[in-house]
């Protein structure tokens, strides 16, 4: 079954999700899409279907769009995501016993920055790196828009609050201090963020788990690494739903 669920902010914006479930369950798995992601993503929705089929309800949802009162990519820093993503915690957390939130890419750094008390665990799909964003950088820079613009093939608008926080992003050590949940992380073999990946992995306290997904790029679109990764996240979030 699929649901429409629509979360008001504290600041007047909407986000817009789908709820999956096979069956009525009261654990839950919360998906973050990375930087000019989207919930529709095939990792998600495919994970949605494969998760609710295996006991876990799932919600995936955009942390912006192009409908009404929805957030703009430009007018986002990584700060407004994890409040957002905050705000949908809450939103489900006293219908559901047991929360997981899987966060690809920046969605990585997303629910490592936001307030995890409360949930069962977290799981990195390919995360991003901390130790050397270079994804944009100060040529990008538009004078007329006031803005830097990322060209990876599309071309994406990022407002400057965005640029100047990825400049003051915390190194691993210190940002896995404060994560005292369940952390499996998961890295794509063929991508660049591995050895970034085994920082986290080092930082991180107790029970951890890592794993290498040795055929996959970085969108896990490679013939079997989707089923791989569905499958290393399910033994994950099975060991501490019980």
């Amino acid at each position: 079954m699929q649901k429409n669920i629509t979360i008001k902010t504290e600041d007047n914006h909407l986000i817009y999700g789908i709820l999956n479930s096979r069956k009525k369950s009261n654990k839950l798995i919360i998906f973050v899409h990375g930087l000019t992601g989207n919930k529709n993503e095939h990792i998600f929705f495919n994970g949605s279907k494969f998760f609710a089929e295996n006991g876990f309800d799932t919600f995936r949802f955009d942390l912006y769009t192009w409908k009404d009162k929805g957030r703009k990519l430009s007018e986002c820093t990584l700060k407004i995501h994890t409040i957002d993503t905050n705000t949908v915690v809450k939103h489900f957390k006293k219908k559901y016993r047991k929360i997981f939130l899987v966060g690809h890419s920046y969605g990585g750094l997303t629910i490592l920055k936001s307030d995890v008390s409360g949930v069962s665990g977290l799981v990195l799909w390919d995360s991003a790196s901390l130790t050397n964003v270079n994804w944009i950088s100060e040529k990008n820079y538009n004078k007329h828009l006031d803005a830097y613009i990322m060209k990876w093939g599309n071309e994406f608008v990022i407002g400057k609050e965005m640029f100047e926080e990825t400049r003051k992003l915390p190194k691993p050590g210190e940002l896995m201090k404060r994560i005292n949940v369940p952390i499996k992380i998961i890295c794509a073999g063929k991508a660049s963020l591995v050895d970034d990946g085994k920082l986290f992995f080092k930082y991180a306290k107790n029970p951890k788990e890592f794993s290498i997904i040795k055929g996959a790029g970085h969108t896990f679109s490679e013939e079997g690494s989707e089923e791989e990764l569905f499958a290393e996240t399910l033994k994950f979030v099975d060991k501490y739903s019980k």
